[in-house]
């Protein structure tokens, strides 16, 4: 089914579209654009957020509705791909690591290391050295902390030792944790023996 909604933000509209059948789509594009020119009265920026179609000639046709309805288009979100990086090779003391994308570490993170990452970080082993995150909706969970100084987002460092499962993340400011449970809600360590 085709959906579109239109959100007024900032003095514009945001457009987020699923489109299944394009002529439905398109119909449904056209007679909501037209009923925010009504409101406006004026020319009126719009940034597009549309899943599911948009080849060339699908951005031709959002152009031409823009035109005869009275906006003015001012971009389109692409979608991202949220890519896992996978690091097999030894990390080592004193050096600084930067990845981009979500990483999951398959080894130790060394005392005196220093790894930063714009999104999640998963590490198999034990986190000794110092990892910092960007993004505020992201998480660093790993299977032991010790002596780890860890951040998220604008949080103070903090120093971080558990010898059990925890996945870190960020609320309201502060760094939160929480124990990583099996799907049967079970703490990973209560049947190991």
């Amino acid at each position: 089914m085709d959906e579109v909604f239109i959100k007024a933000v900032n003095g514009g509209y945001v457009v987020k579209g699923t489109c299944r059948e394009q002529t439905s789509f398109f119909a449904q594009l056209k007679q909501k654009l037209e009923a925010c020119a009504a409101h406006a009265g004026e020319r009126f920026p719009v940034f597009f957020d549309v899943e599911g179609c948009l080849s060339e000639a699908d951005y031709e046709r959002i152009f031409h509705i823009c035109e005869t309805s009275g906006a003015l288009c001012m971009g389109f979100d692409q979608e991202q791909k949220d890519d896992l990086m996978i690091v097999e090779t030894s990390l080592y003391p004193g050096k600084q690591y930067f990845y981009r994308d979500r990483v999951l570490l398959l080894q130790d993170v060394p005392k005196d290391c220093y790894v930063t990452c714009l999104k999640d970080v998963y590490v198999l082993g034990t986190v000794f050295g110092q990892v910092d995150v960007f993004d505020q909706d992201a998480k660093i969970a790993a299977g032991c902390f010790d002596h780890a100084q860890v951040r998220i987002c604008d949080s103070c460092f903090q120093n971080m030792t558990n010898d059990a499962p925890l996945i870190l993340y960020y609320q309201e400011g502060a760094l939160k944790c929480k124990p990583r449970r099996e799907s049967n809600g079970r703490s990973n360590r209560d049947h190991i023996g």
